[in-house]
């Protein structure tokens, strides 16, 4: 659990960590099926920008929200996002032209049985 709420207007960022039991796991991924929002992992270029940084055409991106929330690099599992700021997605555009970020972003980890929660305000 990480938290560095509070700032201005509520500014900073969450990660929340919840495991499953096997029955749990079964009921999530059930509902990940049915729900039709998910999407298997990698996450999108533009989230995995935001999250883990690196470099797309000519700039540099060094957010590195991941790290500093503590989330770990997870390759196996599913993610949905829900933009705070609207309905726009956060793609490369959304990057590139916005100059805060209110989102949230749910990761379940199949490996570990882990589901994070990352809370993003800017």
């Amino acid at each position: 659990m990480y938290d560095s709420h509070g700032g201005f207007h509520g500014d900073g960022e969450s990660l929340y960590r919840y495991t499953f039991t096997v029955e749990g796991e079964t009921e999530f991924l059930s509902y990940i099926a049915k729900d039709g929002t998910w999407s298997s992992l990698p996450l999108s270029d533009a989230l995995n920008l935001l999250m883990y940084g690196g470099t797309a055409g000519n700039r540099n991106y060094s957010y590195r929200i991941a790290e500093e929330v503590g989330l770990p690099k997870i390759t196996n599992g599913y993610w949905k996002v829900v933009n705070k700021q609207g309905h726009r997605d956060i793609d490369m555009k959304y990057l590139e032209t916005t100059p805060s970020f209110n989102f949230a972003l749910a990761i379940y980890d199949i490996d570990n049985k882990v589901l994070y929660m990352v809370e993003i305000d800017t």
